[in-house]
């Protein structure tokens, strides 16, 4: 099964052996077919070991993720890009990997989140992502228009809870208060 080969090549993963994975990854694609789910779970989860653990909230604001590309989070990129050209249209895959990838990466978070709303425009849940993760990625202007306009969707379509969190996100969009309200969950971007 897929799952198997999964399993597999996360093993060789997490042995941080990229040549053997690559590899395997290969092999997999020529004997399987790979889906959309297959492609972002292994994405994750190799992104997820390349990239350097969080620092924790308590000690204060947390610090801007590093920016630095390593052959780990390269390796990542391609296999989440392919999850997202296999179905480009698909909101929860495109949502998914976005959510992950906004606090540790935003600036690789954003084509994820930008396709999202591009796939679901009326989407109020789309917005408020992307919204977040233009304000974790310092773009302050451009997140809280996002943001006001995903409140607006959500009121005309009745979601009151979709509006209010919009809203209070507009608020600590641009203070540290958003990065440390994400890293304690308390922001949940999927409601």
């Amino acid at each position: 099964t897929n799952e198997t080969w999964v399993l597999a090549i996360e093993t060789w993963m997490q042995a941080d052996r990229l040549d053997e994975t690559r590899a395997l990854i290969d092999r997999f694609e020529r004997e399987r077919s790979p889906g959309a789910e297959d492609y972002a779970a292994l994405g994750v989860q190799l992104m997820a070991e390349a990239l350097p653990p969080p620092a924790p909230v308590f000690f204060g604001p947390p610090a801007p993720p590093p920016r630095a590309d390593t052959p780990g989070t390269r390796l990542a990129l391609e296999l989440l890009d392919k999850a997202a050209a296999l179905r480009p249209d698909d909101r929860a895959i495109l949502l998914g990997i976005a959510t992950f990838l906004m606090v540790p990466r935003p600036d690789l978070a954003r084509p994820f989140a930008e396709r999202a709303v591009k796939a679901s425009p009326d989407e109020p849940e789309a917005q408020i992502v992307l919204g977040i993760v233009l304000g974790l990625d310092d773009r302050v202007t451009e997140a809280k228009a996002m943001l006001q306009r995903a409140a607006k969707l959500a009121r005309r379509q009745g979601r009151t809870d979709l509006h209010d969190q919009a809203q209070a996100l507009r608020q600590v969009v641009g203070t540290p208060m958003l990065r440390m309200m994400l890293s304690a969950g308390m922001a949940d971007p999927d409601g």
